[in-house]
């Protein structure tokens, strides 16, 4: 940043020398993704991406990836760059730019369509559309008020973005967080608690296959990004105070650390939670862990 390249890149090859006589192979890749980074050197950010992925440590490989996006990527463009993002506060994005809108409405009709894809479902009833976002209304009044939001959605957004099936609607030309997720495990997509702000009521099921998947994935990166488990622990703990699987997450990533302060910290927090709904963990954070072994 300051104009120094020649200067950096020693220092950061005088850094990559040090990890490595340390024994701290994998640290020595990820300061040397660095010099690849500065140098444009995509052969050797590839092999390099090879051997972290080799190594299991996938933060990493999504950092690299992020440098040196493979070359035969597709690109979003038109109806296909139209991205919901909902793990998170609720956001959408056309062609890289953020969606001016508002309409809560509008955003629990794209949430129940995207759930439904999720779920393998081809298509959301406009019964069961009806019932969802206008329990109160009568039939006739609520499916007038759902064509209506329909037209209002695609007006604002592209007619592409909702499609009409057979007996009700369905998620169009709209990628997600949620499914890019689900294919590429990578944590870093998390921003926040699912659909955070929306209130309840949405799918059990999808929602505990997206939060069992995100605490697998942040399990199996403990020991090669602790900092990244820790970050999904608070997750996992703010969309339940109770998740005994998130709280320990959080302890082990901090032994990783070598924060024990932190760990006790953390440790007496939740266990004051459980005491509040009857429940006694154990007095010492690392009998809970043993506890859970």
């Amino acid at each position: 940043r300051l104009g120094q390249g020649e200067a950096a890149l020693e220092r950061l090859n005088e850094a990559v020398a040090g990890m490595r006589a340390l024994g701290h192979e994998a640290f020595a890749h990820r300061i040397a993704l660095e010099i690849d980074r500065l140098q444009g050197d995509r052969a050797a950010a590839e092999r390099r991406i090879q051997r972290l992925e080799q190594a299991g440590n996938l933060h990493w490989v999504n950092v690299a990836r992020r440098y040196f996006p493979p070359l035969n990527a597709p690109t979003e463009t038109g109806s296909a760059g139209t991205k919901l993002e909902v793990l998170g506060p609720i956001q959408l994005w056309v062609d890289g730019a953020a969606v001016d809108y508002s309409a809560r409405k509008g955003w629990e009709l794209l949430g129940v369509l995207l759930e439904a894809r999720l779920a393998g479902r081809s298509e959301v009833t406009q019964l069961d559309l009806i019932d969802t976002l206008y329990p109160e209304m009568d039939e006739a009044k609520a499916a007038a008020a759902l064509k209506q939001l329909v037209y209002r959605l695609r007006s604002a957004l592209g007619s592409a973005v909702i499609t009409r099936t057979s007996q009700g609607y369905a998620l169009g030309a709209v990628n997600s967080d949620a499914e890019q997720f689900l294919r590429e495990r990578a944590t870093r997509l998390w921003r926040g608690p699912y659909l955070q702000g929306m209130g309840e009521g949405w799918d059990a099921s999808v929602r505990e296959s997206l939060y069992h998947t995100l605490r697998t994935q942040a399990a199996a990166g403990l020991s090669s990004d602790p900092e990244e488990t820790l970050r999904v622990s608070r997750l996992l703990l703010e969309a339940d105070p109770y998740d005994r699987e998130g709280l320990a997450l959080g302890l082990r990533a901090l032994q990783h650390l070598h924060n024990p302060s932190a760990a006790e910290r953390l440790y007496r927090q939740g266990r004051e939670r459980f005491t509040e709904v009857g429940e006694r963990l154990p007095e010492d954070w690392q009998q809970f862990l043993l506890s859970l072994a």
